[in-house]
């Protein structure tokens, strides 16, 4: 723990514009940043000696319909498949603006991750290589992890109850 409050330290004295905050736990890290930020920070958390986060586990999303402010938390989770250390990398989007800028430069298996992110929550990455559809039909309407996305589903634009839903 000492060790990766040495690190985080140096990290915030070299990049202190880059990091909102950080919390240091016993076998992770976790940063919030500005989305402006992301690439930036992915990029030196890949390539600085004493991190090497050089794995993107999963990029995952929390929808925060009517509680926060900032409606969307999307978190990176990395790992230093040497240590086994992990880094949460945070930060939040509202409701006005979902435009992220894509990471497939850096860990090439983000293009999977965050076509699925913009298939389910309507979060675009700038600068993808290919932004398409991967688990719902391409004509399919709306995003279904959204919280206000209707329980019974969409057709046409509307909601509608599938023919032999009794309820």
């Amino acid at each position: 723990m000492l060790y990766l409050s040495y690190i985080w330290g140096i990290f915030l004295d070299y990049f202190p514009n880059m990091i909102r905050a950080v919390n240091i736990k016993r076998t992770s890290v976790e940063i919030w940043i500005t989305p402006s930020k992301i690439v930036p920070t992915l990029k030196l958390l890949k390539r600085w000696s004493s991190t090497r986060f050089n794995m993107l586990i999963d990029i995952a999303v929390i929808d925060f319909l009517k509680v926060k402010k900032s409606r969307y938390r999307i978190v990176y989770v990395l790992e230093n498949c040497k240590t086994g250390l992990r880094c949460l990398v945070h930060t939040v989007l509202t409701d006005k603006s979902l435009i992220l800028s894509s990471i497939t430069n850096i860990y090439k298996n983000a293009n999977w991750s965050e076509r699925e992110v913009y298939d389910m929550f309507g979060i675009v990455f700038l600068n993808h290589p290919r932004l398409i559809r991967i688990l719902t039909d391409y004509g399919f309407i709306g995003h279904p992890l959204r919280k206000d996305f209707p329980l019974i589903g969409l057709v046409n634009g509307k909601a509608t109850i599938r023919r032999g839903d009794t309820t």
